[in-house]
């Protein structure tokens, strides 16, 4: 077996503040590291600002065009907290289209192939907005409708949950501390046979925290 080490690099973050038109606060921390578009995807540099994003924090990263400012690209993106929204409108992008946004291998890949039929089979339900998420339940998109809001899983093996109110608060939890409380108020969709059936009931409103 080899290995590599790989030494420091003094790759440095930046952290800022801006205040977004509609009142909000977005907070931009960047990893000073600029790559050629040409860099290959198993180049030790890249690999380690990435590595290093993950762990200082926690979160999926992000790379942008050196000719854009951070301060312009904040105000594109009009994220709350843990969420960002996939798109904006009525026409919400194809299953192909939101995978490459998250970054999600193409080819034979089960996970794609599971992300596609969950996330269009949710947009096809003509949800208002749609988020992905970066924290405590960052694999999930959420699918905001009026009376609830699904938050799916693209990796196979997971539960989409239903979140009635308080759902920007709850989808900060982790799925182990969500699940141990009690008072939590969700609905948890294993993906058996008829969830596509129960999903449809509860955007509907034929399913409740009740029922």
């Amino acid at each position: 077996m080899a290995y590599e080490t790989l030494h420091g690099k003094s790759f440095a973050f930046e952290a800022s503040a801006s205040l977004l038109d509609d009142g909000r606060v977005a907070v931009e921390i960047i990893l000073e590291a600029v790559f050629d578009s040409s860099t290959p995807l198993d180049s030790p540099d890249l690999l380690l600002a990435v590595s290093l994003v993950r762990e200082v924090l926690r979160v999926r990263p992000h790379a942008f065009a050196t000719g854009v400012a951070a301060g312009t690209w904040a105000q594109t993106q009009v994220y709350d907290w843990d969420f960002l929204p996939v798109a904006h409108g009525a026409q919400w992008p194809t299953g192909d289209d939101a995978a490459d946004r998250l970054g999600i291998p193409s080819g034979k890949n089960q996970q794609r192939d599971t992300f596609k039929l969950r996330y269009e089979f949710m947009r096809d339900l003509d949800p208002e907005k749609i988020h992905y998420g970066s924290s405590g339940f960052s694999r999930y998109i959420a699918f905001e409708f009026k009376r609830v809001v699904i938050l799916e899983n693209y990796y196979y093996g997971n539960a989409a949950y239903a979140m009635f109110e308080n759902w920007q608060d709850l989808s900060k939890r982790t799925r182990i501390d969500l699940l141990a409380d009690p008072n939590a108020r969700f609905i948890r969709v294993i993906h058996t046979r008829d969830w596509q059936a129960r999903i449809k009931d509860i955007v509907n409103g034929q399913t409740t925290l009740g029922k």
